[in-house]
């Protein structure tokens, strides 16, 4: 599974790589996916992609995000949103709108954040680094109840690590002939 906004569409298909099948792209829309592993039913929420011009989101597009958690949330055992917004608006999100998620991986401007609890635990939030440098490892130990009293206990019900990639991480040969296929721009 990958979410990518249209920047990274056009440097997969640039790359002679097809955008495999399993990756959705932003669109205009707040869009949601079901996942059914046995019996747990995972709720996915693609945020919308911003408007060209843009620097954040609107009102009406933190609010589409909102319901279609509150939705989700009736009909999945979790919650997860990605966004592509940037740090600011996802902590303005989470703050003033506090939409009903599990979990929200954050991506776009702003520093990468290793993991941070918010809507009292309910919530646990990560940024992607620049560049690529780092992977989130996220395991969930105990999937969350209705229990108005359930919260993300690090270590207990969850677990949180990252993994930095450096020249300690062992190479496989699969991955890098995969990413052999691209060409990275240069850098910044």
């Amino acid at each position: 599974m990958g979410y990518l906004v249209p920047g990274e569409e056009d440097w997969l298909t640039d790359s002679g790589v097809p955008v495999p099948d399993n990756f959705v792209t932003a669109s205009d829309r707040t869009t949601e996916l079901i996942i059914e592993r046995g019996d747990c039913r995972v709720g996915l929420i693609f945020f919308p992609k911003l408007i060209k011009g843009a620097l954040e989101p609107s009102p009406m597009m933190m609010k589409a995000v909102v319901r279609k958690a509150e939705s989700l949330s009736q009909r999945a055992d979790m919650v997860i949103g990605l966004s592509p917004w940037g740090g600011d608006a996802e902590r303005v999100l989470l703050d003033k709108y506090a939409p009903p998620l599990h979990l929200l991986f954050g991506a776009g401007p702003g520093p990468g954040l290793a993991g941070k609890f918010t809507r009292a635990g309910k919530t646990l939030w990560v940024r992607s680094y620049k560049r690529g440098k780092a992977v989130h490892v996220i395991g969930i130990r105990r999937l969350p109840t209705a229990d108005s009293n359930w919260k993300w206990v690090n270590n207990d019900n969850i677990s949180m690590k990252l993994e930095v990639l450096n020249q300690d991480i062992a190479e496989n040969a699969d991955l890098t002939a995969l990413l052999g296929k691209f060409t990275l721009p240069s850098p910044k």
